[in-house]
């Protein structure tokens, strides 16, 4: 009899324990299929939409859930949210931030490689024609011509020189002449070689064809001395 007791008890035990165990393996699986279901649900949506059911019976409940995997009951309405409010107006412009600080001096670049050295231009023209004749004391009476000199076709600038003189006590002049145009006057008081006067004639002249040029004076008992001619041949006259 006692035997048969101590059996039932343990009977009782084992089973009392097989229940519990049973229990633990429920909880623990729903622990795991809750917490599956928790990983898989997407609360927001991927469009950052929370989805939620508003009960209408007049309890006011209202239910989060994830659509891809519950949807709103019969008695609920679906209501949603965005999980990001809409975008409010542009705010008005700030004001001007002070100047900062000017920033430090950036360091030297490296010196560009030398460029090419260009073609040489063509060599302008440079040719001078020159006469003179000194120690000739011409005395004039009339128009003479004291110097000419020949010269190509071309653009010239032309300088003359002309020193003269009066040979008695009466007052005289002296006029000189470029043909090209260009003319220059002294009057000559009497007192002889100490009032020695000197013309100066410039002309700039282009010439077509070959040419010469000439220096004429005029005047009546004067003398002239130390005439120079010179024309300088140029590219060209601005």
């Amino acid at each position: 009899m006692k035997k048969t007791f101590l059996y039932a008890i343990g009977q009782l035990k084992l089973n009392n324990l097989q229940r519990r165990g049973q229990r633990v393996l429920v909880l623990s699986t729903m622990t795991v299929l809750f917490t599956g279901i928790i990983a898989f649900a997407s609360i927001p949506g991927a469009n950052g939409v929370i989805y939620s059911c508003y009960n209408t019976n007049g309890n006011g409940q209202l239910r989060v859930i994830d659509n891809s995997i519950t949807q709103c009951k019969s008695n609920e309405t679906a209501l949603n949210f965005n999980q990001t409010g809409p975008q409010g107006p542009q705010g008005p412009v700030g004001p001007v931030g002070p100047q900062g600080p000017q920033g430090e001096t950036g360091a030297t670049g490296a010196t560009g490689e030398t460029g090419a050295t260009g073609p040489a231009g063509a060599s302008g023209i440079s040719e001078a024609y020159f006469t003179r004749q000194t120690d000739a004391f011409r005395l004039l009476t009339t128009t003479q011509v004291l110097l000419s000199k020949n010269v190509p076709a071309g653009s010239y600038i032309i300088n003359a020189k002309v020193g003269a003189y009066n040979s008695d006590g009466d007052t005289k002049t002296i006029s000189c002449r470029l043909n090209t145009g260009d003319i220059s006057e002294a009057r000559l008081d009497g007192n002889g070689g100490a009032n020695i006067q000197v013309l100066a004639l410039q002309d700039a002249v282009n010439f077509n064809a070959p040419a010469a040029i000439t220096l004429t004076c005029n005047g009546f008992n004067v003398y002239a001395d130390d005439y120079v001619l010179t024309a300088i041949k140029v590219d060209s006259i601005h």
